[in-house]
């Protein structure tokens, strides 16, 4: 995934309701890129053995109801 840019974050925060002031956009920016090459850099072993299983919503609860 390309690095996210300063008006990537502006418009992605915007779209959720947070309003990041000017001075702290680089910032957010770089941490955002450096959390996301994070997670990028994980590792599933085995991962493609399993078949996707569904679960309750929290809603329903674990009882169905």
């Amino acid at each position: 995934m390309p690095d996210l840019t300063p008006e990537n974050v502006k418009v992605l925060a915007n779209s959720i309701g947070l309003d990041i002031q000017e001075t702290e956009l680089l910032e957010i920016t770089h941490r955002l890129n450096v959390i996301v090459a994070g997670v990028e850099s994980f590792e599933y072993p085995g991962l493609d053995d399993f078949e996707p299983t569904p679960f309750p919503s929290l809603e329903e609860g674990i009882d169905g109801q």
